[in-house]
């Protein structure tokens, strides 16, 4: 048998626990070796780090997102926007493509053929499959487990690295070198199950709110654009304002003159505004919903989903160090998943400001990260907007938040849940 088979190498998955974060990283790179060789030129010339990963090949409905975490990448708003982390991801794949070669050169590997008899069995190959599969399973214990005894403390952030990287293997045997394509998202969201004028609307509570959504690969020239991608903040608050639209949508007039105006910032693949298109739709109320972000590849998607969808929403670029001037403000303004840096809750702050009606009302909602390079980001929103009892005159403040619970099989591993703030002018 040889030396780098899977059945031989790869750790027993019952005893995870115990296994040090070094042991899976190498792991993962011994399957990198096996099977996914980098093809170094006599010239030693490097493989691009842009390279595609493939995802798997899957069409999600009834709100069950991805079984694999996503790939991440750094949301700025422009080029002087300082990193707010995400980008190192992309470092981190070049220096485990050199670790490979680095490895692959150490080893020795010298009888090619023997290497091509261990791709080619299909016992192995299953057996390697089987073990990443596992591994994700298990993934929210293991890294919650960091600090094992041998190991230093603080390595939550890397074993959510390794769980990630372990998510796009998986997809790479399940693609092979195929190109990297989109996934098509289908979100059915129970419709009026918790308004107060329930009775009113029996006639529109047969069928649930539907979106269709398309999350595209992350852009090999722009790793900024996590917006490609739908999130698990969008998803909870989606699902809460078909629930009780009154709540969150404002006051609903069917037929009234003045049309209800609604604004997302940070719109990514445009949940939040789509969902509200179809809900004003279904109640014959007149809006005017307007989807920002920033990000070309980001708009392109965004716009691709508004006519996929068939909805009237206007998608519209916003840089947040320029927020507009002079723009009629709207009722309603809805961001998920948007505070990736100290300094955004600020921004949002400031195009609140100039946007919200004095009567209006700002719905953020932010992950709760307890581990990873964005841990305790919540406190810059509490920052930015003070609770009523600390603000001053004529200012927007929290007038009420709620924790929520992580959902079933929604959201990345490091988030543990997501907090919802309402925000008025006080």
């Amino acid at each position: 048998m040889h030396s780098l088979a899977p059945t031989t190498v790869l750790p027993a998955l019952t005893h995870l626990q115990s296994q040090t974060t070094a042991r899976v990283r190498e792991a993962l790179k011994t399957l990198r070796v096996v099977y996914f060789p980098l093809r170094v030129s006599p010239a030693f010339s490097r493989v691009s780090s842009a390279s595609a990963v493939p995802v798997l090949k899957q069409t999600l409905s009834d709100a069950v997102l991805a079984t694999r975490p996503k790939r991440v990448a750094c949301l700025v708003h422009h080029d002087g926007v300082p990193d707010s982390g995400y980008a190192s991801a992309e470092e981190e794949d070049e220096d485990e493509n050199e670790d490979m070669i680095d490895k692959d050169e150490n080893q020795g590997i010298e009888n090619d053929e023997l290497m091509d008899i261990l791709r080619s069995d299909e016992l192995e190959r299953g057996y390697a499959i089987t073990w990443l599969t596992g591994l994700i399973k298990r993934g929210d214990t293991w890294i919650s487990g960091a600090g094992y005894p041998e190991e230093e403390g603080g390595q939550e952030e890397e074993r959510t690295t390794i769980i990630e990287d372990a998510s796009r293997l998986l997809a790479r045997f399940a693609g092979d070198d195929e190109p990297e394509e989109a996934l098509t998202r289908e979100f059915a969201f129970p419709f009026y199950t918790q308004s107060l004028r329930l009775s009113a609307f029996k006639s529109v509570m047969v069928l649930p709110i539907t979106v269709v959504l398309n999350d595209a690969p992350v852009d090999g020239t722009d790793h900024t654009a996590v917006g490609l991608q739908s999130w698990g903040s969008a998803i909870v608050f989606a699902e809460r304002m078909c629930a009780d639209p009154e709540r969150y949508l404002g006051t609903l007039h069917p037929g009234s003159a003045n049309k209800l105006r609604v604004l997302e910032l940070g719109a990514g693949t445009g949940l939040l505004s789509i969902t509200a298109a179809q809900v004003f739709s279904r109640l014959s109320v007149e809006s005017n919903i307007k989807a920002t972000d920033y990000h070309p590849s980001v708009l392109e998607n965004l716009t691709q989903n508004v006519r996929t969808n068939d909805v009237a929403v206007a998608v519209d670029a916003l840089d947040w160090c320029a927020p507009p001037i002079g723009v009629e403000p709207y009722d309603v303004v809805l961001a998920a998943d948007v505070v990736y840096h100290p300094e955004h809750a600020t921004w949002i702050r400031n195009c609140i400001e100039r946007t919200l009606k004095k009567r209006g009302v700002f719905w953020l909602i932010i992950p709760l990260r307890t581990i990873g390079r964005h841990e305790g980001l919540g406190k810059t929103v509490e920052d930015a907007f003070p609770g009523v009892k600390d603000a001053g005159g004529d200012c927007l403040a929290v007038v009420y938040r709620e924790e929520v619970g992580k959902l079933d099989g929604v959201g990345r591993a490091d988030e543990g849940g997501y907090r919802l703030f309402e925000i008025r002018w006080v």
